[in-house]
């Protein structure tokens, strides 16, 4: 299966050490079997996906892209799955899509309550909070300045990926159209696959 991935490169991942990134994201040996030492991610990337260990395969790539790219890849998973949004939903679509485009503080504050308001049990909640936690202070207005943990808008952008998958009609197929838009997003894409990238998803499927 691996033959039928198409990507050899992340261009904007910022991880190069395999073995440090496997520790953050505790990916066991069981995941890093058949992957010889000193490989790098994109290798890593096509055995988790081969094994369809998509979890850890979202998580490895969410936490090496700039926030910008993580919480955008987020929001294109969440409004795929939003067939018939709530009003909340649509609202932290938006103020999402908002940060993406704007990048202003302004915006990155007006996230943050519409997340909250869905509890995070949406995958759009999760995006939103991902802009939130973009930035270097999560603290209330007015209080002591308090900087988000690292790899927390990393961890909310996988969240998000992962629940818009687990929620889909077909979670295998929904996975990989995901980490191929994940994958051209780190590649300076938007997101949007071609019709090889579709062709590579079916052969994927069906082999």
């Amino acid at each position: 299966m691996e033959e039928n991935i198409l990507f050899d490169r992340l261009v904007k991942y910022s991880h190069d050490e395999l073995t440090s990134l496997s520790q953050e994201l505790e990916i066991t040996n069981e995941y890093l079997q058949g992957i010889d030492k000193g490989n790098n991610v994109v290798e890593l990337l096509h055995h988790l996906i081969e094994q369809q260990h998509f979890n850890e395969a979202v998580h490895l790539l969410a936490y090496g892209l700039p926030k910008r790219e993580a919480v955008w890849w987020a929001y294109i998973c969440a409004i795929s799955t939003a067939k018939q949004p709530s009003d909340k939903i649509l609202s932290a679509l938006q103020a999402t899509r908002h940060w993406v485009y704007q990048q202003t503080e302004v915006a990155r504050r007006a996230t943050e309550k519409p997340a909250e308001a869905l509890e995070y049990y949406a995958p759009a909640s999760w995006a939103a909070i991902g802009a939130f936690w973009s930035g270097d202070n999560v603290a209330p207005k007015g209080k002591a300045p308090v900087k988000p943990a690292p790899y927390m808008a990393a961890q909310a952008a996988a969240n998000a990926v992962v629940m818009a998958a687990e929620q889909s009609e077909n979670r295998i197929l929904s996975y990989m159209r995901f980490l191929l838009q994940g994958v051209h997003i780190a590649n300076g894409g938007n997101g949007k696959l071609s019709s090889e990238n579709e062709a590579t998803i079916l052969n994927y499927l069906e082999s």
